[in-house]
């Protein structure tokens, strides 16, 4: 069930201690994880199959894996406004970006159950990720971290291809209008 490449897309919530602790580092991390990404895209067709197969889905082998890219995105554009608006809200977006996306997958999967309207995606993961993303955001941002969490996810389950940005993106962006109205 777990397969190498959701590790390390839910390893990607490291970001968020680092930059607690250094912001730039963290971008600086980022950066360079786009850069290791356009390396192995260049090798790719070079590494062992089995290998391979684990990092890539089967499309993603013959041109540009854009949801990686995406993904990697997301974090560096996140950090980057981190350092100049709201770097909890920041933050939680990567939490549900990673944690949020990544549970959610795992428990739909798992656990099954209902879907939601107009998408393959079911109640379960989507309720999944809300709790572990809001329970862990509670810990960077405290309680307005659950309306990163809700809508981050909800945009998750509705978002199809591009997902990987636009569930960070929406998830900060939730944060934010709570925080303008004083959530």
């Amino acid at each position: 069930m777990f397969s190498l490449r959701k590790l390390v897309h839910m390893g990607g919530v490291l970001f968020v201690p680092l930059a607690m602790y250094n912001r730039y580092l963290a971008l600086g991390m980022a950066i360079l994880g786009i850069g290791a990404f356009f390396l192995l895209e260049l090798l790719k067709r070079k590494l062992d199959p089995k290998l391979a197969g684990l990092l890539y889905r089967k499309g993603e082998m013959t041109g540009t894996a854009m949801e990686p890219l995406a993904y990697l995105l997301a974090i560096t554009l996140l950090l980057t406004i981190s350092l100049l608006y709201l770097p909890e809200a920041c933050y939680v977006g990567i939490i549900v970006l990673t944690l949020g996306d990544g549970v959610a997958t795992i428990a739909g999967k798992t656990i099954g159950g209902p879907k939601l309207p107009f998408t393959e995606k079911t109640w379960s993961g989507m309720l999944a990720g809300i709790i572990i993303a809001a329970a862990v955001g509670f810990f960077v941002a405290g309680p307005i971290a659950l309306a990163g969490a809700a809508g981050g996810m909800i945009a998750e389950a509705y978002a199809g291809k591009g997902d990987n940005c636009f569930t960070a993106v929406v998830a900060f962006l939730c944060m934010a209008a709570a925080a303008l109205v004083g959530w």
